[in-house]
């Protein structure tokens, strides 16, 4: 292998949850359905507030960095559900599956040795493929991390 496979090969691991990080499916298969609306105490969000901000800022990316018509969120509204917004059982599954499908978008695009994971985005040039692609690794993970954490303190 390759520098740029080897990079490609880590990338498509940091999207997977492999290594340090939770896998992303195993969370949700785990994750109790009758608690998914629940509040914690000092957390401003409820486990389905969160997994919506990762679906909408993880699509979000999907669409910067793929071809067409990309309309920017507004920040930060754009990135979360309402305050108030509660989830049903089919709701949470729905959230699930997009979120689930959009990362594997980003797994096949982050493997795919057409897409050059250094050159800059014609939507910004300051951006790369790379750069897009860490960012939503870190993003991930750091609020996966934290429904792991809502899991355990509702247990």
């Amino acid at each position: 292998m390759d520098g740029d496979d080897v990079l490609r090969e880590q990338l498509g691991r940091l999207l997977d949850g492999a290594q340090a990080h939770i896998r992303p499916q195993e969370l949700f298969e785990r994750f109790p359905l009758d608690r998914i609306n629940a509040a914690l105490p000092g957390v401003p969000y409820t486990p389905w507030q969160l997994l919506e901000h990762l679906r909408l800022a993880q699509r979000d990316i999907l669409d910067y960095v793929s071809d067409g018509d990309y309309q920017e969120l507004t920040f930060p509204d754009g990135y979360w559900p309402t305050a108030e917004g509660k989830a049903s059982e089919t709701e949470w599954r729905s959230s699930v599956e997009q979120f689930l499908a959009d990362l594997d978008a980003l797994r096949t695009i982050a493997r795919d040795p057409d897409r050059d994971l250094m050159a800059p985005l014609q939507r910004n040039p300051e951006h790369t493929l790379l750069r897009e692609l860490l960012i939503i690794g870190n993003h991930n993970s750091y609020h996966l991390g934290q429904l792991v954490v809502m899991h355990r303190a509702q247990a």
